[in-house]
């Protein structure tokens, strides 16, 4: 591409009149999940395994990784936890076989889970809680880390997220249910899979209501 005026990096600086030729592999497209709309905070993009190949930020808030060659990509996306921790960390894999960037395909979106860190307005209607192995021996109890948490009501899933390292899970609703909810946390570990629920949940709309999970045994 052309260049109209000065494009500066902390790297180089390209004038009017010089040309910077790259082609795009794939495309990362970030949302929030309560909001609905391009996360409001800091963020990294980055491929697992090759921390050193930077995507380029376009003007409408994509993450473009360019020049790659055609292969199996993960991407991951993370918070900045020193800062703005708002959202689970995130991964997915892509496949590029074609040389040139397909718009049906080569686009990989994210949709990130809040933290119960996340700012949530003040009239959110919401269900936090932590789901935890139980104390043994005088010693704390053990938070569980990637447990897949369901909220459902009526046979049906209202909402999903998952555990964080704290073992803290956040849950919101835009609709609130008029009956009551049933809560799951359910983790596969040494090879068991261990199911946990609460139920007989009430929400009311504008209020948190905390569900803890401290029964969640390690086999």
């Amino acid at each position: 591409m052309a260049l109209t005026k000065p494009y500066a990096t902390r790297k180089f600086i390209l004038y009017e009149g010089d040309k910077l030729q790259t082609k795009v592999s794939f495309v990362v497209e970030l949302c929030d999940k309560y909001t609905g709309k391009f996360p409001d905070s800091r963020l990294y993009v980055r491929l697992k395994n090759n921390r050193t190949i930077k995507p380029i930020i376009n003007p409408s808030g994509y993450y473009c990784f360019v020049n790659l060659p055609p292969a199996d990509y993960q991407v991951v996306v993370e918070p900045d936890i020193a800062k703005q921790n708002w959202y689970l960390k995130e991964e997915a894999s892509i496949d590029i076989r074609a040389n040139d960037f397909n718009p049906a395909q080569d686009i990989l979106k994210f949709i990130l889970s809040p933290r119960t860190a996340y700012p949530f307005p003040g009239n959110a209607t919401l269900i936090m809680g932590v789901v935890q192995s139980p104390a043994v021996n005088n010693q704390n109890p053990i938070p569980i880390e990637e447990a897949q948490i369901v909220a459902s009501g009526k046979n049906k899933e209202l909402f999903n997220t998952r555990t964080d390292e704290n073992g803290g899970y956040a849950i919101f609703f835009n609709n609130v249910p008029n009956y009551k909810i049933k809560i799951t946390a359910r983790k596969r570990i040494n090879g068991n899979e261990i199911v946990r629920t609460r139920s007989g949940i009430k929400v009311i709309e504008g209020e948190i209501a905390s569900v803890n999970i401290l029964n969640f045994v390690i086999p």
